[in-house]
């Protein structure tokens, strides 16, 4: 690797890729354009039904081309400098900055507005498949978005700018091989995504089956030596809740004792997280967590995430649970952790969480514990949980699966640029 070469090429390319302006990878009639500002685009310009639509930012930043506003055929006529067609790039340019989309085939006729930029590629000079992953790129990106980091909508390097950039980009034929990889890669990521979707929906689904639905004394789905009705229980009973621990700003430290928070539950997994923080161990005056415990989310700005809970795994150092969080403790963790991914967990969290409207959320540990819920015998719970243990582990093997392959294209990104 030189400074003009990257670490890892395709085999039979060796030549020094090539300084270039920007500017010369784009169509020189009307490669680079931004959205039209003042009064071009204005709500009192959109109508109910209509063959053409206007495109945002939210295109760009998801890569999906619903759209919420339709202009006249008209106003399309008249802002057709501005029109997205198959095979475009778009840019957010406000807010969320930097986010590049590929217009796909087959959308509605439209224009973008003015949180937009638009780029379209010399085909001749610029594989497009390269030029996305390339932009989408850390370097890129760190480039793109590195004028007025203080302000967030305008924190976007002008275009002007970018235009006259002195960039290192390979011959047609090498981006074609990277552009080909790259997009390989992504396609396996979505399929392997999708598989992992379609079992956490899977184990949802056995969730609602093998747990009793509201006015039932047993699931509709059993294991076949048990027919006892379930009894109702209070969850304390079968469940021990500890409340979190409350630090000052003080205590933190570099290493020491890591605090869970809100932040180490995705979706329904456990997390360790490289941002995680950590106290001093003198300030630490509750229980540490255990393998199994489960976290629940107990306070939370966003009211939408107070509830959420994951069994805790894979500790290895001194760890507790923050003030704004639960940790419960159980004989047949697995089966209590299913168990609140429930119907009725979900109706108990509406109903007894308060918060909204700005207000902090709030689970009380009182109102869990007394809470009456409908439970197996002891062999049941046993039989329930080692089920989604199993499930729990084909996730996660899955995750990481998904996981591996993010890694790979990042790596290769890293490599195979200069």
């Amino acid at each position: 690797m030189t400074k003009d070469t990257p670490q890892i090429r395709f085999k039979g390319f060796t030549d020094a890729w090539e300084q270039r302006k920007f500017v010369t990878l784009l169509d020189k009639s009307d490669g680079i354009r931004r959205g039209p500002f003042g009064s071009a685009i204005r709500k009192d310009m959109f109508v109910e039904e209509s063959d053409y639509v206007v495109y945002e930012q939210q295109n760009a930043i998801y890569d999906k081309y619903e759209t919420r506003y339709n202009i006249t055929k008209e106003k399309y006529n008249e802002l057709i400098r501005f029109k997205v067609n198959p095979g475009d790039f778009i840019m957010s340019g406000a807010g969320t900055i930097g986010r590049i989309s590929r217009v796909p085939k087959g959308i509605k006729k439209g224009v973008f507005n003015q949180a937009l930029i638009r780029m379209k590629v010399s085909s001749n000079i610029t594989d497009p498949d390269y030029f996305l992953h390339w932009l989408r790129s850390d370097d890129m990106q760190r480039r793109l978005t590195a004028a007025n980091p203080a302000s967030a909508m305008e924190n976007l390097v002008p275009m002007s700018e970018v235009k006259e950039w002195e960039v290192l980009v390979p011959q047609i034929e090498e981006q074609e091989l990277l552009g080909q990889l790259l997009t390989n890669l992504d396609n396996l990521i979505t399929l392997q995504q999708r598989k992992l979707e379609a079992m956490q929906k899977l184990k949802q689904g056995y969730i609602q089956q093998l747990f009793p639905q509201e006015g039932e004394t047993v699931p509709r789905m059993r294991f076949a030596e048990f027919e006892k009705p379930w009894e109702q229980r209070k969850l304390g009973e079968i469940v021990a809740f500890r409340r979190g621990l409350t630090y000052s700003p003080s205590d933190v430290s570099e290493n020491g004792v890591r605090v869970l928070r809100s932040s180490n539950i995705d979706e329904d997994t456990f997390v360790l997280r490289d941002d995680d923080v950590f106290v001093e161990e003198q300030a630490v005056k509750i229980d540490l967590v255990n393998e199994d415990d489960i976290l629940i989310t107990s306070a939370n700005g966003s009211s939408r995430l107070v509830g959420k809970h994951a069994l805790i795994k894979d500790i290895d150092d001194k760890t507790v649970h923050g003030g704004f969080m639960l940790v419960a403790s159980a004989n047949n963790p697995v089966f209590v952790n299913a168990l609140m991914s429930a119907s009725w967990y979900a109706k108990f969290i509406k109903v007894y969480v308060t918060g909204g409207n700005g207000a902090i959320g709030n689970l009380s540990k009182s109102d869990l514990e007394e809470h009456l819920v409908l439970v197996p015998s002891a062999t049941e719970q046993t039989a329930i949980g080692e089920f989604f243990h199993n499930s729990n582990r084909q996730i996660t093997a899955q995750a990481q699966e998904v996981e591996q392959i993010k890694r790979l294209k990042a790596a290769y990104l890293q490599k195979m640029f200069v």
